[in-house]
This record gives structure tokens, C-alpha cells and sequence, in this order.
């Protein structure tokens, strides 16, 4: 999600397969690959959403962790789409229902307007 010209626009910045061993640092090369093969810059990533692995959320070796390092003002938030997901496992059907037939959640916000 960003802003261009006064409008808010949310875009898939990319979408890529990532090795089935998915380390933080598996995880962080497939990004920073892509962030570097298309000459974006890492300084304008103002934040990234994750699901709470290990992988994802390790202080040290962890994708956020990584990407911090490289982009120190970026924030990190547990993904809202994740969070549904994980609250109607164990939900009411009907309850559940109301969910899926309402609006889709929107990813939240990674990279401000490149």
C-alpha cells in the first residue's frame, strides 16, 4: 500500500516461491534479491507483516531482524490476514460465515510509494 498523487493504491509488489527450507535467511535472500535485481531501495521499506515463526520473528536471524538491518525505520506488524485465520480456526460456523462473506481483509502496508 502507498500513496501516489493523493490516492492510496495497494499493489503486490511480487510474488516469488521460496526454498521449502525457509529460514530467516532463506526467507530475506529471496526478498533482497528481488529488491536489488529490480534496483528498488531498501530505504524506503517502512515496514513488513509477518505470520510470528521463528523464522520470521527470531531477533537475531529472523526475516524482520534482517530487514531492519537494512532498512532501519521499517516497522513490523503480525499479519492481519494471519490473525483471521488462526481466530476462525476454531470458530462457530455461522460466526466463521459472516467472515467469509464479508469484505477481504487488505495486506497491510510494506513498501511506501517507490
Amino acid at each position: 500500500r502507498y500513496e501516489l498523487n493523493n490516492e492510496v493504491h495497494n499493489d503486490i509488489l511480487f510474488c516469488q516461491p521460496i526454498p521449502i527450507h525457509t529460514t530467516g535467511e532463506a526467507i530475506f535472500k529471496v526478498i533482497d534479491d528481488f529488491i536489488k535485481n529490480n534496483d528498488l531501495d531498501w530505504s524506503r521499506c517502512v515496514g513488513i507483516s509477518m505470520d510470528g515463526s521463528r523464522a520470521m520473528i527470531g531477533s537475531k536471524k529472523g526475516v524482520v531482524a534482517r530487514v531492519q538491518a537494512v532498512a532501519p525505520e521499517a516497522k513490523s506488524t503480525h499479519c492481519c490476514i494471519h490473525r483471521e485465520a488462526l481466530t476462525t480456526q476454531n470458530m462457530q460456523a455461522d460466526l466463521k460465515q459472516v467472515l467469509d462473506e464479508g469484505p477481504p481483509s487488505e495486506h497491510p502496508a510494506v513498501f511506501s510509494a517507490l
